[in-house]
């Protein structure tokens, strides 16, 4: 029999080793060399057997050892192993599988494999299990299992089809239980549609940028933000985005939080289209997830604007309350000044009257006068910006007034300087003053001649005159200010007047208005122009608006409100209740009436005494009204008219007024104010006053209205 070669060898090795064995064995008596070859050839082939037998058994206990081991690596592996036969059924499983079916070993042998699949995947795992015997004889699908406890679990098959016995085939399966692992994968997915619905529903954007700067996340709401597409932002960098005016400032901001792991600032970005919007980011960083930044973004556009008009109104309503107190305080003093010029003017046309023309003092006197009369118009001034000026408001057009007031400017305008006026066709009426309306015009072209006057370069002044409806034209840009709140929805005629002057820079914006403030040399301006143009204005229910900057002019605009039906019937009615414009052309001659005067300023009683004494009138005078209230209830019929003033500590004008009336209902009363409003013009007749005489004027005024009550009077007289 022919051996393999490595089976000779090892005979060979064998028996070498036997023969090394006998020749070191102790000898006794020498044989006969046939019998010793046949003796050698016995021990040797007698060593061989026990050396085999050795290595026998030293593998037999190897062998068991290595099954031993092989079954508790079967038995008691962390996977679940079975065999199934050609049809299916469980020729063999191990205690892990059993145990996670959580069945008895021996009743699940020789059972379907099927029956432990869930009914509505048991077709599915037939068809698996078909696959691998058709494909490449080995496959992975996942399966709910039931258990013998009738609970349920995710479990994992690899199947392996491995030949059997007979040329018949048996399928090796690797059974895993995935419960938790699909919990966690299900956990980890509902996590990760959460994060995506909350990323695409939330109002605010989302990025999630990497160390280099880019885009590796960006949500839907950014995407609407910026105009661009998921794919387009994902080509890009945070660079890419930034506006040009604050790219600096963010790269600032970067180096912070990568310093400090977190920061929130405000910035601009850039959309697709090119325009810039205002975000709010609010970045984490997280260093040790590849350095990656954590963005969430908020277009603030709208809250900008918003903060920026409440900014605008807060700095409108300080401007308005600033010069409310400015122009009463302004009214205030003016009105206490004015009685004091009214004494001096006063007392100086009686001085006058009394050294006659070839006195040596009748020029100092003069004088005295002349400089009244300017103190006198600058009182006026400062009337009319505390809104304590008189205003006989009339239903108008003010484009023959503008007209009028481009011909007065157009006699004294600066050589070198053009002026353009244009007025549109069709204007609104409105309720106006057209003195005070012609008195704006002239301020604000001369506060704009002064503005271009050494500019160097030719001098351009613009009066328009158009009109504006609120809710059509819309609002002005962010350069505009407003100095009396915004523009109401409505119709206006709106006054232009711009130049192109030097323009003003903020600061002088928030005291442009303020009396006396300029920005003039000495002598060339008191700082009262546009102090006028502002108590006017308001005093008419306009809004002043003013658009400047420096080195581009200025343009102030003025709106005023149309006109209604109600207005043109407090027109009509207000033009017979005051009467400074009233003059008579005969000269009374008073027959000693006596008048009733009333006047808490004391000076001023004693002035018009005088000087209704020196024209033929007896006159009891009294500073307290009570005193001469008890002078009438002692005797009424004594007084032929009553003088009072309306602003009075205690006792108002209007309540003199009605107690004078209770005491004698037929009394004709005078009252003067220096600040007469449309409520006192309404309250006056109510109260018995026969006529309201303004203020400034008082003098000449109050002593012409005597006059014309007491002809009225001997008027009535003569018809009785």
């Amino acid at each position: 029999m022919n051996l393999p070669e490595d089976k000779e060898q090892h005979d060979l090795r064998l028996r070498a080793a036997a023969e090394r064995q006998i020749d070191n064995a102790p000898k006794d008596e020498p044989l006969a060399r046939p019998a010793e070859e046949l003796l050698h050839e016995l021990q040797v082939h007698q060593v061989e057997l026990e050396m085999q037998n050795e290595a026998l058994r030293q593998a037999q206990i190897a062998l068991a050892e290595s099954r031993d081991r092989y079954v508790d690596l079967y038995e008691f592996a962390p996977l679940g192993y079975l065999t199934l036969s050609a049809d299916g059924m469980i020729e063999e499983i191990n205690l892990t599988g059993a145990t996670l079916l959580r069945r008895e070993r021996e009743k699940l042998l020789q059972r379907s494999f099927t029956s432990v699949v869930v009914a509505e995947d048991q077709d599915r795992c037939i068809r698996h299990f078909l696959d691998v015997k058709q494909g490449d004889g080995q496959d992975r699908e996942e399966f709910e299992l039931q258990r013998g406890d009738g609970t349920v679990f995710q479990a994992q098959l690899d199947c392996v089809l491995q030949k059997a016995g007979a040329g018949g085939t048996a399928m090796r399966i690797a059974l895993t239980d995935i419960s938790e692992r699909k919990q966690v994968e299900e956990a980890l997915r509902e996590s990760e549609e959460m994060h995506r619905s909350i990323l695409h529903t939330a109002m605010d954007g989302f990025w999630l940028v990497d160390a280099e700067g880019r885009l590796q996340e960006i949500s839907e709401t950014y995407c609407r933000m910026s105009g661009y597409s998921e794919q387009e932002l994902m080509a890009m960098r945070i660079t890419d985005l930034e506006a040009a005016e604050t790219a600096d400032e963010t790269a600032s901001h970067i180096k912070n939080i990568i310093a400090r792991g977190e920061d929130r600032f405000q910035t601009r970005h850039r959309r697709k289209d090119g325009s810039v919007f205002d975000v709010e980011a609010s970045v984490q960083y997280r260093p040790l997830k590849c350095g990656r930044f954590v963005v969430f973004i908020q277009d603030i556009t709208e809250r900008k604007r918003i903060e920026a008009a409440k900014a605008t109104l807060e700095a409108q309503l300080r401007e308005s309350q600033k010069l409310q107190a400015l122009g009463t305080l302004a009214g205030g003093i003016a009105h206490d000044f004015n009685n004091v010029l009214a004494t001096i003017l006063g007392n100086v046309e009686l001085a006058r009257q009394d050294v006659g023309l070839a006195h040596s003092a009748l020029e100092s006197l003069t004088e005295i006068s002349k400089a009244s009369q300017r103190a006198k118009h600058l009182v006026e001034q400062i009337l009319a910006f505390g809104r304590r000026s008189l205003i006989e408001r009339k239903m108008i057009s003010l484009a023959p007034v503008v007209e009028e007031s481009a011909k007065l400017l157009r006699t004294t305008q600066p050589a070198g300087l053009s002026l353009n006026v244009e007025c549109a066709p069709i204007l609104p009426m409105v309720l106006a003053d057209s003195t005070q309306i012609q008195q704006i015009v002239l301020n604000l072209c001369s506060n704009a001649w002064q503005a271009i006057e050494g500019q160097g370069r030719p001098g351009r002044v613009e009066i328009r005159l158009d009109a504006y409806d609120q809710e059509l034209d819309g609002v002005c840009d962010s350069q505009t200010v407003f100095t009396s709140g915004p523009v109401q929805p409505g119709r206006y005629a709106c006054l232009t007047v711009r130049d192109n002057g030097g323009g003003m820079d903020k600061a002088t914006h928030g005291h442009l208005f303020e009396p006396f403030f300029t920005t003039k040399p000495v002598g060339k301006g008191t700082g009262l122009g546009l102090a006028v143009v502002h108590g006017i204005a308001v005093g008419h229910q306009a809004v002043i608006q003013v658009q400047s900057k420096p080195g581009e002019g200025t343009a102030f605009r003025i709106y005023f409100p149309e006109a209604t039906s109600a207005d043109s019937s407090i027109s009509a009615e207000g033009q017979h209740e005051v009467s400074k414009h009233e003059t008579d052309a005969l000269v009374l001659q008073a027959n000693g009436e006596h008048v009733l005067y009333v006047d808490d300023d004391e000076s001023i009683v004693f002035l018009m005494k005088r000087m209704l004494e020196r024209k033929g009138f007896r006159v009891s005078g009294y500073t307290k009204q009570d005193d001469a209230l008890a002078a009438v209830r002692a005797d009424p019929s004594q007084f032929s008219l009553a003088v009072t003033d309306y602003n009075m500590p205690g006792m108002s004008g209007l309540e003199v007024a009605r107690a004078l009336r209770q005491i004698r209902a037929d009394l004709p009363i005078v009252m003067a104010s220096g600040y007469i409003t449309e409520e006192l013009r309404a309250q006056a007749p109510a109260a018995g006053v026969s006529e309201l005489v303004f203020k400034p004027d008082t003098v000449g005024e109050l002593c012409d209205a005597v006059e014309r009550q007491v002809r009225a009077q001997r008027a009535n007289k003569k018809i009785g």
